[in-house]
């Protein structure tokens, strides 16, 4: 997504809210590609993404704050997609947390129908299955 235009007169004030929506959006998908980095075992890329998923929250949080100044009737609007690209980009950051030592020590599954990460443990005498 490019970045967004300075506020001002020039700007359609429907772009606001759009842009709110758009990073939401691409929060999400951040976050898919998070749980699909972990998937393949690849702490880095997940660690990349989480990091674009916070950058996207940003820019929907940013669309937010415009909205209410040029476009306030679509402001409530803008803010739940704000709220939930951040939360989304939380989300993200902490499923990344899985960093280098635990490809060694589990191997991690993600749930297709929901997007829940689970870890097993593959140290010799481990046993379980932890809920991320």
């Amino acid at each position: 997504m490019p970045n967004p235009p300075h506020p001002g007169p020039d700007v359609h004030p429907a772009y606001w809210p759009a842009l709110a929506y758009a990073g939401a959006d691409e929060a999400k998908t951040h976050a898919r590609a998070v749980r699909w980095a972990l998937h393949a075992g690849d702490p880095d890329q997940a660690i990349e993404a989480a990091e674009a998923a916070t950058a996207a929250a940003e820019k929907s949080r940013y669309g937010a704050e415009q909205t209410a100044r040029y476009a306030p009737a679509k402001e409530a609007e803008a803010r739940a997609h704000a709220e939930e690209a951040e939360a989304t980009a939380r989300a993200a950051r902490r499923k990344s947390a899985f960093r280098d030592d635990w490809g060694k020590l589990f191997s991690v599954y993600v749930n297709e129908a929901d997007g829940t990460v689970f870890a097993t443990n593959k140290a010799p005498g481990g046993s379980g299955c932890s809920e991320y």
